[in-house]
């Protein structure tokens, strides 16, 4: 269901939108709701922006969301396989890094 909306924006804001709209064959509010609706997605992580819900957006600090980027980069890159030993890819890595050794056991 559409609904008219009065918005207060910057001119030149506005005049960028018309030409950004226009240059991709679109109205300026469906320029609009397009935007609105990928900055939700983004910062809800959901995709079901067209049902009516509350949305919640945490107040993250700068240094946070850095973090969580890069924590979100890295995720994947660990072996998952649920047969992982630490003593033993420790013990691997020193017989690489020092030659061989017996182990003791």
């Amino acid at each position: 269901m559409k609904t008219k909306l009065t918005l207060s924006i910057d001119k030149k804001l506005i005049e960028l939108g018309k030409a950004f709209a226009k240059k991709n064959g679109m109205s300026l509010s469906q320029f609009l709701e397009i935007s609105i609706q990928k900055a939700v997605e983004s910062i809800t992580g959901s995709s079901q922006v067209n049902e009516p819900q509350l949305l919640y957006v945490e107040k993250v600090s700068k240094e946070k969301k850095m973090a969580l980027d890069a924590l979100e980069r890295l995720s994947g890159i660990l072996n998952s396989s649920g047969d992982f030993d630490p003593d033993e890819e420790r013990l691997n890595y020193l017989k690489e890094k020092y030659g061989g050794f017996e182990d003791s056991h």
